[in-house]
């Protein structure tokens, strides 16, 4: 609702669907995922040469936290409407990044 989509997020609703299985569809999609997978990291690893994380940082884990957040708060306000949800969301994410940030500090 929050982002315009009465019915949910359409991305996370296709996972559900063909996440067990076969064929184009599934294939398709599964392509699409690695693809923004891939688009994220890339923007995580952008941070280092501007000197915003420490070079210890994996971006596949910055990614993943990312990606666990933004799920989390779609079901956490799809199913139980939680409107701390956004806010949880946001915090749960910052604390996986503070401590790879150059300074240790939030933005």
């Amino acid at each position: 609702d929050r982002a315009g989509m009465p019915a949910g997020c359409p991305v996370l609703a296709i996972a559900q669907e063909l996440d067990d299985a076969e064929g184009p569809a599934h294939d398709f999609f599964v392509a699409s995922h690695r693809e923004l997978h891939v688009l994220l990291v890339s923007m995580v690893r952008e941070a280092f040469p501007a000197g915003d994380l420490l070079d210890s940082t994996d971006p596949e884990r910055i990614t993943f936290a990312l990606q666990a957040s933004v799920l989390g708060a779609h079901q956490a306000w799809r199913i139980r409407r939680d409107p701390r949800a956004p806010a949880w969301a946001q915090d749960l994410f910052e604390a996986a990044i503070a401590p790879c940030r150059v300074g240790g500090h939030p933005k």
